[in-house]
């Protein structure tokens, strides 16, 4: 029992480290199809704080599939899917408009006519509690990607960068705080926790 404990402490403590150096670096994975990234979903959505990017980034050929975390209360989070109407996609923009709005997401459509290189821009909101947002976000990228031509087996490099939430911080504090032989480093490191969930609260 007692190596188990350990082990769960050591995790936690890598856990905390690398939230501390690695802070808003964007971290990437390379090579997946697009059903590979549910679990990378349910981990964004579980971790990341507001303002954090999720963007698949199509390894064949031109083209991205871009989410925005724009709220989060507790497990209710609310997320932007964006899409520019830019040279690589603007002959299927339309359709994924369309496509998205028939499917009944809440769509609204910028128009910018001074700029040349985006003109419009869609934006589609996507709110829920964590268990029902990820099958919906990847029915909304998986629909985007059938529009804009992109192949099923296509492969996609996936970015996600942005800042911890404050309410993960906590509750990984709150762990580090019941492990049973923490010790002193594992008390440290939930105070430090701590005091960074609160300074992202106030910003």
């Amino acid at each position: 029992m007692l190596i188990w404990i350990t082990l769960a402490t050591a995790l936690l403590i890598l856990v905390v480290l690398a939230l501390r150096f690695l802070g808003d670096r964007p971290i990437s994975y390379r090579g997946l199809l697009l059903v590979d990234t549910k679990r990378f979903l349910e981990s964004f959505l579980l971790q990341m704080g507001v303002g954090s990017v999720f963007v698949l980034e199509r390894e064949p050929g031109p083209g991205f599939l871009q989410l925005a975390l724009t709220d989060r209360h507790s497990d209710v989070e609310e997320l932007e899917f964006g899409l520019p109407d830019a040279g690589w996609c603007r002959e299927r923009f339309v359709l994924v408009h369309t496509a998205l709005e028939t499917a009944e997401h809440n769509c609204r459509l910028e128009v910018d006519r001074d700029n040349i290189a985006v003109p419009r821009f869609l934006r589609v909101r996507i709110k829920g509690n964590r268990e029902e947002l990820t099958p919906r976000l990847i029915q909304v990228l998986t629909l985007a990607a059938g529009q804009l031509g992109f192949d099923s087996e296509d492969r996609y490099t996936l970015r996600m960068k942005g800042s911890i939430s404050s309410e993960y911080q906590r509750g990984l504090a709150d762990q580090m705080e019941q492990m049973p032989r923490g010790g002193l480093i594992a008390r440290t490191l939930a105070a430090w926790l701590r005091r960074s969930a609160k300074t992202d609260q106030e910003e």
